[in-house]
């Protein structure tokens, strides 16, 4: 699989397009070892897995997931199983407790689900699943591809219900889908699903390809579980759900998500979620969402960049409250052409946004502002930012009587200079060169006859006036606020 024209921006190996598959630069896969407690491989109909201690083939079966199954069943005390190059079709769920290592041989490595799969609750997950009551530890899954054929519809590809340090690395999903048909009494999770009772698991060097998942194709749900360095391509739904009970969601790239690039959900303020250095293009929501139902308390959302989000590149909504929002890039979104631009804060207080870069380069500008407060926020500060370049507004509106705006590029709040009065006038208009008309002017007297100056002003000008003509050149030195 060479890497298409429309990834190569993406990738910034170029050296790479024509020797290397988008994959293979994306996931280096480690070598597996020269032995294994189980080594599952295919010869004709049937699969075998062989002792990796002994060496003798133990057990045979046309099922490959049983084979699986059976190697998993003889270590109780964990081992690793090594899925040689193949493509195996998966009838059912592959179960596994703690301490076992699911390992393939990179891309070679291809398990298929079956149409048996259909309303299974994954294709490999923890013996927690479906009862939820065993809780297993230090499950690896690694180095394979999953492919889910049109019509095959599970719960999800991997979920770890009820795991705590597992780790899921360098697996390709493509085709999953859990979106079209009934399911079974379960979460509708990702393709990859950490679930609301796993612990401190994560997600690393993963890709998920023309998936359509309920809840993103990738899922953290549980606690301080983690979503790193992951490709999300051509998603139907949202890419990235996460991380509900804290969690890190770092250095991903998403590319045409069908819904929210990255949607933002924590149950309450003891969880930190930070969302840092992920590269989003193309959405068919915002870019950087959070949550209507869990909207977290004190998310970090820094470093990121977005591109082409259909709404917003970056909305913190529903009382996502002491958001910080931080040296963001936020470009040409608001495809959808509405109201929508770069960075909104909605019924939310007590928010920083700092630093972050907000503009529209297009030919036929789209991103309507840079930056918008909206509904029932406050006390949130504005500052440092660079809303320059917008199609209509650097921040188009502040709803708030206690938010702070202030030092942003293409929005001056403060601004300072000197007038001179001509001799034989009394008054004379000066530019203050504010995003509106100020609100506070201090003026400084330079001479007895403009003391007792007094000022006006409108959107562009201040217009400053004293008693009684000046019998000279006078000149007075100005200061003037805008608070919008």
């Amino acid at each position: 699989m060479s890497v298409p024209d429309e990834l190569r921006r993406y990738v910034p190996r170029t050296d790479l397009y024509d020797s290397y598959e988008l994959i293979s630069y994306h996931m280096p896969v480690e070598q597996p070892p020269a032995t294994a407690s189980y080594i599952i491989f295919k010869k004709g109909n049937k699969t075998y897995a062989k002792n990796g201690t002994y060496g003798h083939i133990e057990y045979e079966n046309t099922d490959a997931a049983t084979v699986v199954q059976y190697a998993a069943g003889q270590l109780p005390n964990g081992g690793r199983i090594l899925i040689k190059a193949g493509t195996y079709q998966i009838t059912s769920r592959i179960k596994l407790t703690s301490d076992i290592i699911l390992e393939g041989e990179g891309m070679s490595t291809i398990l298929q689900a079956d149409s048996n799969l259909n309303g299974d609750y994954c294709m490999i997950g923890d013996i927690a699943i479906p009862d939820g009551t065993t809780r297993t530890y230090r499950i690896a899954i690694r180095n394979m591809k999953l492919v889910f054929p049109s019509g095959v519809h599970t719960s999800t590809a991997i979920w770890y219900r009820l795991v705590d340090d597992g780790l899921i690395e360098n697996v390709y999903v493509e085709g999953f889908n859990n979106r079209d048909e009934p399911l079974p009494p379960a979460p509708r999770g990702g393709a990859i699903d950490l679930g609301s009772e796993s612990r401190r698991c994560t997600v690393l060097n993963c890709i998920a390809v023309n998936c359509n998942s309920s809840e993103g194709d990738f899922h953290a749900a549980g606690y301080n579980c983690n979503i790193i360095n992951c490709i999300s391509k051509d998603s139907d739904w949202d890419a990235i759900i996460g991380a509900r009970r804290g969690g890190i969601i770092k250095g991903n790239t998403i590319i045409n998500a069908g819904n929210y690039g990255i949607y933002i959900e924590s149950e309450n303020s003891e969880y930190l979620v930070v969302v840092a250095g992920n590269r989003i293009v193309g959405t068919g929501s915002h870019g950087i969402g959070t949550s209507t139902t869990y909207p977290p308390v004190g998310a970090l959302i820094i470093g990121n960049t977005i591109e082409e989000a259909y709404y917003d590149g970056i909305r913190v909504q529903s009382g996502a409250n002491k958001t910080v929002v931080a040296y963001n890039t936020v470009k040409n979104c608001n495809q959808a052409n509405t109201t929508t631009g770069g960075i909104r804060i909605a019924d939310s207080n007590y928010c920083i946004v700092i630093g972050n870069q907000c503009f529209d380069d297009q030919t036929t500008k789209t991103q309507t502002y840079g930056f918008i407060e909206t509904g029932t926020s406050n006390h949130n500060l504005i500052t440092d930012n660079d809303f320059e370049g917008n199609k209509t507004y650097a921040i188009q509106q502040i709803v708030g009587a206690n938010t702070a705006v202030k030092r942003n590029l293409g929005y001056i709040t403060e601004n300072s200079g000197t007038a001179t009065i001509p001799n034989g006038e009394t008054s004379v208009t000066v530019a203050h060169g504010l995003a509106g008309t100020p609100t506070v002017v201090v003026l400084g007297a330079t001479h007895s006859e403009v003391v007792d100056a007094v000022w006006s002003a409108d959107a562009t000008n201040i217009t400053i006036t004293v008693p009684s003509a000046v019998t000279a050149d006078r000149q007075i030195s100005w200061y003037a606020i805008y608070k919008p």
